[in-house]
């Protein structure tokens, strides 16, 4: 049977976690196919993505959707930000860009949320200042299998 669809705009249909020693690989199953990113725990690891808005494009950030995935090479690193907290935050080399993906969870479920160097709300120089664009990745709200 198929997998239900879940209507967002992303076109997420599932994610999930690998927590492996010292290493995370985190899957995106979404409209154009599965991105992943492989994170160090407390530590950096080099890789490639291609999670959709990695890096953020003007384009995308005005709504005009780019019609090819981009494989970015990315240093990537994750932790428990509390017992119910895992944050990963990603690096586009080459360029000022970096992802935060938050994962909370409750129950039965985990909340993910997306923001990048130009949606997040503030940053350590400017900390009034506000986020130029909003994020056009939603919320993806998940529940758990075991």
């Amino acid at each position: 049977m198929a997998p239900p669809t879940i209507s967002n705009s992303l076109g997420a249909r599932s994610v999930s976690f690998s927590f492996r020693g010292t290493s995370c690989l985190f899957d995106l199953n979404h409209g154009k196919g599965l991105s992943k990113v492989n994170c160090g725990m407390g530590k950096w690891l080099d890789g490639v993505t291609d999670i959709p808005g990695t890096p953020p494009e003007v384009a995308e950030m005005i709504g005009i959707k780019s019609g090819n995935r981009l494989l970015v090479k990315v240093a990537a690193a994750g932790a428990w930000k509390d017992d119910k907290t895992f944050q990963m935050e990603s690096s586009c080399f080459q360029t000022p860009h970096h992802d935060t993906v938050t994962c909370r969870y409750e129950g039965t479920g985990v909340d993910i949320g997306f923001l990048n160097i130009i949606t997040q709300p503030r940053n350590e120089f400017y900390p009034s200042l506000p986020p130029s664009h909003s994020e056009t990745r939603p919320v993806l709200k998940e529940r758990i299998s075991t």
